[in-house]
């Protein structure tokens, strides 16, 4: 047995005899959130510094336990728009050097960087800039802290299944040429460093 609500001209149904949870029927009004999906990274992975001012120079991160890429799927409809909200702590070895984060966005679970729509960035003054959601830590306390960025976006990638995905640049250093996600310079066992989770959040919204 099947019950329907009507909330202002929309349609909240539920299939279960009213047991079940409640469901978008028709005439779901704009700005309604569908779904909404959640994937976090818990450990920490150091990540090896790029060399070139271009989205390859960028390096997808490792889902936890080193398994995949730090990425979630979500199926859109028809023109929905996918609200994003990631967070992120980076941190690079060496003092004064930048850490970037950017979101990209991939047609399949395996779709290499280079092949990926970088969004959620801002346009750069000359052809060397990197474009990036945002930084991390570049100033001279880094021993034991990582910094924390975080960003909310609107994407609009038309009907069907992506992948957003996290990538990061690490400015490159000829010596000591990596930084870290989700772990300070110096990390340790102690009460004084923390330990730190990246999140990638995705909802569809109705258009």
């Amino acid at each position: 047995m099947s019950g329907i609500l009507k909330v202002g001209g929309s349609e909240l149904i539920n299939d279960n005899g009213g047991s079940g949870a409640l469901q978008w029927g028709t005439g779901v009004p704009a700005g309604s959130v569908l779904q909404v999906l959640n994937t976090t990274k818990t450990d920490k992975e150091q990540i090896t510094g790029g060399s070139a001012s271009t989205d390859t120079a960028f390096k997808l991160v490792s889902a936890t336990g080193g398994s995949g890429v730090f990425q979630q799927a979500i199926t859109v409809t028809g023109s929905n728009k996918v609200l994003i909200n990631v967070t992120a702590n980076l941190a690079h070895f060496v003092n004064n050097f930048t850490t970037f984060l950017a979101i990209f966005r991939g047609a399949a679970v395996d779709t290499a960087i280079g092949s990926c729509t970088k969004i959620g960035v801002g346009t750069g003054q000359g052809s060397s800039q990197n474009t990036a959601s945002f930084s991390g830590q570049s100033h001279d306390d880094i021993a034991n802290t990582a910094s924390n960025g975080s960003l909310m976006f609107e994407d609009t990638p038309g009907a069907g299944t992506h992948y957003y995905k996290v990538g990061v640049y690490i400015e490159y250093h000829a010596s000591t040429n990596y930084g870290f996600i989700n772990a300070a310079k110096n990390d340790g066992n102690q009460a004084y460093k923390a330990i730190y989770v990246s999140s990638l959040t995705l909802m569809e919204v109705k258009a």
